[in-house]
C-alpha cells in the first residue's frame, strides 16, 4: 500500500502545479540551519579523532550509501545549480578516477521525483545545495544507464552485451516508477528504450525525463585500445550517413530522437562522441570555467580527511605535503590557478591506507623524503589512478605524438591555443593522419594528441603566466605520479641498457657515439619525418637520454632548455662517479634540403615518393661521400655537410672553453668542476644516417 500511495501527489503535481508543498518551499528559498545527522563525513573531525579505513568510500559512488553510511564525502553539491543552468543536453568529461559516477549518483538522488521530502533532507541537509534548493529539485523521472559493457567476443556479442545493459536498467525504471505495459524488446534495447518513454507519458502525462548516462565511453575505450576493428565497426559504423550501422551512435539517436527534457552524459573525453557522430545535439561543457572545479578534492577537503585520522599534528602536516607532490597539481578551465586540484579515488586510498595504519612508518620524520618517487609509489599508489599503458599505446602509433611525449619528460611546458582543447577531433586523425607532405600540417596532430592527453589527465593546465595571450595556455604534467606513469612505459619503449650509456663514458670517442646516437634515432621514427625542424633532434635525443639517466643516479644530463638559455650548448652528460663529462652540439639536415638529391624544381618541396628515394640513396653512401653532400641551409646559402659539422666543431669546442672556464650556467658548475675530464663532440643528422666528429682540434677523428 505504501508505493501505490507514494504516487497519487506525483500524479495530482503533474497535473496540477509542480510544487508539492508550501512547507517545503520555504526550505527552497531560506536556509534552516540543522543539525546534520552525518556531520562526521561533512565537517571537520577533532585532533585525535580516528576512523576506519571504510571510512573513505575508496572506488565507492552510491551516493545514498555514502551519506547514510556517514562516510568522508566531499560537498560539490553547489554545482548542481551550475549544471543546471549550462544546458539542458551536454556532456561533461573528466579523467578516469575523478568522481565523476559520484556526482552523477548525486544529481539522480535530487532530481528524481522518488525522493521523498523526508530523504532528501536526509541526504541534502548539510551541504550547500540545501541553503537554496532550486526549482527543479524531485521534479524528474530520472533514467540512469551506465554502458559498462564487456567488449569480450565478436561484434554481434558485444552489441547484444550492450542491449542487454540498457534493456536490464530499462527494467528497473520500470519497476521504480511503476511504468506498466511497456515490452522490453531482448534484441532491440533500442525499441526497448522508445517502448518505455511512450508509456511512461501515456501514464505520467506531462513527465518530464531525464536521462543519466554514465561511463558513455568506457567500452569504446576498451575498444580503442584493444581491437580498433571492433571500435570501426562498433562506434564509427559502416558508414556516418547510416546511425543503425554503428550501435552506440544509433543509441544516441534514439536518445534525441525522444526528446528529453534532460540529458547528461559523462565520460572521459569527447573523441568517441565525434566518432559517433549521431551525438551532435550534445554541447560539451567540460571546458566551461564555472565547472572547473566540479569534482576533484581541494587542500581543505584533505585537511579535514586527515583530521579523521589519530595523528600528530607534524604527521598531518607531513600527510599534506606528501599529497602535494604526488596528487596535485590538476587545473581545468576555471579552476584557480592558487587552488589546483588532488584526483579524489587517489586521495581516497591514500587516507585510507593511513587510517589504517600501514603507511605511517613514511610519516615518521618525513621519511618519505628520502625515498624515491617510483619506490614510494609502490607503497600508496592506487593502481587504477595511474595513466593507462593503453592510452600511451594509442599515442605512440603516430610518430607526430611520440615527440610531445618525451618533450614533456624533458620538463618542458607546452605553449597551445586555448581553443585546440576544445577542437572536435576523431579517433582516426588522432592515430593515422593524413601524410601528404604538400598538404599535411602536423602542428593540427600535435594539438589533437595534447587535447587527447589533457583529457585523460596526462596534461593540465598550468598557472597563468603573464607573457601568455589571452588566447594562449600552457600545459604541463600535472605532478610526481603522472610523470612516474610516463618514465615507466618511455622505459619499456627505450630499447637502451645501462651498458650502452655506460660504453659512452668508458669509451668516449667519435664511432662509440656515433653507434649510441644511431641506436636511439633508428628507435625514434619522428628523426625520419621531414615534417618537423632540425631542433626535433635535440629534443628526441634528449627525451630518450633522460630516461636512460633516470635508470642510473649517478649519471646527470643537462640541455639547452633545461638551463632557459640560448646560445648554450645542446646536451650535456656526466658521469658524476668518475668525473666524466661528455658535450654534445646537434645539428639536423632534413632530406628536402639536400640539393645533391633532388631535381632542381623540387628542391624545397619533396614529395613522400622523393623521401622514400632519398632514405635509400642517402643509407647507401659511405660516410666519405655522405659529408660531400651539397645542402641548402637556413640562411639559403648552399654548404657541404662537412662545413657544417666543421662549424658545429668550432661552436663545441668555445662551450667546452667556457666550461673549463667557468664561464658558464650556475647548473653546469654543479657538476662539473675544474678537475673533469670534458670531452665534446659534433653531431649531424642527414636523414636518418648521424655523423659524428671529435672536437677537440688536436684528436680530430
Amino acid at each position: 500500500m505504501r508505493n501505490k500511495f507514494r504516487h497519487f501527489p506525483i500524479l495530482f503535481l503533474l497535473s496540477s502545479s509542480p510544487r508539492r508543498n508550501d512547507a517545503f518551499i520555504h526550505t527552497r528559498t531560506n536556509f534552516i540551519p540543522k543539525v546534520s545527522r552525518h556531520c562526521d563525513p561533512t565537517s571537520n573531525g577533532e585532533s585525535g579523532n580516528t576512523c576506519d579505513p571504510i571510512f573513505f568510500p575508496v572506488g565507492k559512488s552510491d551516493f545514498p550509501s555514502i551519506v547514510k553510511s556517514k562516510q568522508f564525502f566531499v560537498d560539490n553539491s553547489n554545482y548542481i545549480r551550475k549544471f543546471e543552468k549550462i544546458g539542458e543536453q551536454i556532456i561533461f568529461t573528466r579523467p578516469p578516477r575523478w568522481g565523476k559516477s559520484l556526482l552523477l549518483s548525486m544529481l539522480q538522488s535530487y532530481y528524481d521525483i522518488n525522493t521523498t521530502k523526508e530523504e532528501f533532507d536526509e541526504l541534502f541537509g548539510g551541504l550547500e545545495i540545501y541553503k537554496q534548493v532550486t526549482l527543479e529539485a524531485r521534479e524528474f523521472y530520472v533514467l540512469p544507464i551506465d554502458l559498462t559493457v564487456s567488449v569480450v567476443g565478436d561484434l554481434r556479442s558485444i552489441q547484444q552485451a550492450m542491449f542487454n545493459e540498457i534493456n536490464g536498467q530499462l527494467k528497473n525504471f520500470t519497476e521504480r516508477y511503476h511504468i506498466v505495459g511497456a515490452e522490453i524488446i531482448f534484441g532491440d534495447a533500442l525499441a526497448s528504450l522508445v517502448n518505455v518513454v511512450n508509456s511512461l507519458r501515456n501514464q505520467r502525462p506531462g513527465a518530464k525525463l531525464y536521462v543519466m548516462i554514465d561511463e558513455y565511453d568506457r567500452f569504446a575505450n576498451k575498444l580503442m585500445f584493444e581491437n580498433l576493428d571492433h571500435y570501426d565497426k562498433i562506434i564509427v559504423g559502416s558508414t556516418s550517413e547510416d546511425p543503425a550501422s554503428s550501435p552506440l551512435q544509433a543509441f544516441l539517436e534514439t536518445v534525441k530522437k525522444i526528446k528529453t527534457a534532460r540529458t547528461l552524459i559523462m565520460g572521459i573525453s569527447s573523441i568517441v562522441l565525434a566518432d559517433a557522430s549521431g551525438a551532435n545535439i550534445f554541447t560539451s561543457v567540460s571546458n566551461r570555467k564555472a565547472l572547473g572545479s566540479a569534482v576533484g578534492f581541494k587542500e581543505q577537503d584533505l585537511v579535514r580527511g586527515l583530521e579523521h585520522i589519530s595523528l600528530s599534528p607534524s604527521q598531518r602536516k607531513s600527510a599534506l605535503e606528501l599529497m602535494r607532490k604526488l596528487f596535485n597539481g590538476y587545473r581545468f578551465h576555471g579552476t584557480p590557478d592558487d587552488a589546483p586540484l588532488f584526483c579524489s579515488q587517489q586521495c581516497l586510498h591514500f587516507l585510507a591506507a593511513l587510517a589504517d595504519g600501514c603507511i605511517l612508518f613514511l610519516l615518521k620524520d618525513d621519511y618519505w623524503r628520502n625515498v624515491d618517487v617510483p619506490k614510494l609509489l609502490v607503497h600508496i599508489s592506487d593502481s587504477n589512478c595511474r595513466i593507462s599503458k593503453n592510452v600511451f599505446s594509442v599515442l605512440t602509433r603516430s610518430s607526430i605524438t611520440r615527440r610531445d611525449i618525451f618533450h614533456l619528460v624533458s620538463n618542458y611546458s607546452i605553449p597551445v591555443l586555448e581553443g585546440s582543447l576544445n577542437t572536435e577531433y576523431r579517433l582516426n586523425d588522432l592515430i593515422n593522419p593524413v601524410m601528404n607532405i604538400r598538404k599535411f600540417d602536423p602542428q593540427v596532430c600535435i594539438d589533437r594528441s595534447r587535447a587527447f592527453m589533457f583529457s585523460h589527465g596526462m596534461l593540465t593546465l598550468a598557472p597563468r603566466r603573464s607573457n601568455l595571450s589571452e588566447s594562449e595556455v600552457e600545459l604541463v604534467i600535472p605532478n610526481s605520479l603522472a610523470r612516474d606513469s610516463y618514465f615507466t612505459e618511455l622505459d619499456s619503449m627505450v630499447e637502451l641498457r645501462s651498458f650502452d650509456i655506460g660504453l659512452v663514458f668508458d669509451a668516449p670517442t667519435a664511432p662509440t657515439i656515433q653507434v649510441f646516437l644511431q641506436s636511439i634515432v633508428n628507435q625514434t621514427e619522428t628523426l625520419h619525418s621531414d615534417d618537423f625542424l632540425e631542433d626535433v633532434l635535440q629534443v628526441e635525443l634528449e627525451s630518450f637520454l633522460k630516461v636512460l639517466v633516470l635508470r642510473n643516479p649517478h649519471y646527470r644530463i643537462i640541455c639547452e632548455g633545461s638551463v632557459e638559455s640560448r646560445n648554450y650548448l645542446d646536451i650535456l652528460l656526466v658521469d658524476t662517479v668518475n668525473d666524466i663529462a661528455v658535450v654534445l652540439e646537434l645539428a639536423r639536415i632534413r632530406y628536402k634540403y639536400i640539393l645533391d638529391l633532388l631535381p632542381p624544381n623540387e628542391s624545397t618541396s619533396a614529395t613522400r615518393f622523393n623521401v622514400a628515394k632519398l632514405r635509400a640513396a642517402v643509407e647507401c653512401k659511405y660516410e666519405k661521400d655522405l659529408l660531400n653532400l651539397q645542402w641548402k641551409n637556413y640562411s639559403n646559402v648552399k654548404q657541404s655537410v662537412e662545413e657544417l659539422l666543421s662549424q658545429k666543431a668550432i661552436q663545441c669546442q668555445t662551450y667546452v672553453n667556457k666550461i673549463r672556464e667557468c664561464g658558464f650556467h650556475e647548473k653546469v658548475q654543479l657538476i662539473v668542476s675544474s678537475k673533469t675530464t670534458i670531452y665534446s663532440f659534433a653531431v649531424v643528422q642527414v636523414g636518418e644516417r648521424i655523423v659524428v666528429r671529435n672536437c677537440d682540434l688536436k684528436k680530430q677523428q
